[in-house]
């Protein structure tokens, strides 16, 4: 099979289902579509007219096929990898956002435990949140560098 060839994705109405003879409208897609009969499905040929024409293997070689704007295999793989590429960057900010979440709440004893020194009446309560403060960032950092990872 040479790259100009697309590879055949078995959704192509090449026969008709129940035995009979399938005679494909050549000016539609060329795609088999699903609709709903009774409690199960059926199969027909899409009525969308022919925008873009394909060279797929066929059962006897490269042929020729016709193609909608929506079945097209080049431009629906097209939208989903813009679809994925999509989802992959809202799954980042998602992790980024539930990792900063879970540091808050694991820091939440730490910084319980410097209101209760500075309390207490500790004798330095600034170094105390200094020293709270840097091991916060540095936690955070840490957690969003691993959710980005």
């Amino acid at each position: 099979m040479s790259d100009d060839v697309l590879p055949n994705d078995n959704k192509i109405m090449r026969h008709a289902r129940w035995g009979g003879v399938f005679r494909p409208n050549m000016e539609c897609c060329r795609v088999g579509v699903s609709f709903k009969v009774g409690r199960g499905h059926d199969y027909r040929q899409c009525s969308k007219p022919v925008k873009v024409t394909r060279l797929v293997d066929g059962p006897s070689g490269p042929e020729l096929i016709g193609y909608c704007g929506t079945h097209d295999p080049l431009a629906r793989k097209k939208r989903e990898s813009a679809r994925a590429d999509q989802w992959r960057a809202e799954n980042a900010e998602r992790q980024k956002r539930y990792a900063r979440e879970a540091h808050i709440q694991r820091s939440q004893p730490a910084y319980r435990q410097a209101l209760q020194k500075i309390a207490d009446g500790a004798d330095d309560p600034r170094r105390i949140a200094r020293e709270v403060l840097e091991e916060f960032d540095a936690l955070l950092s840490a957690a969003i560098g691993k959710a980005a990872a």
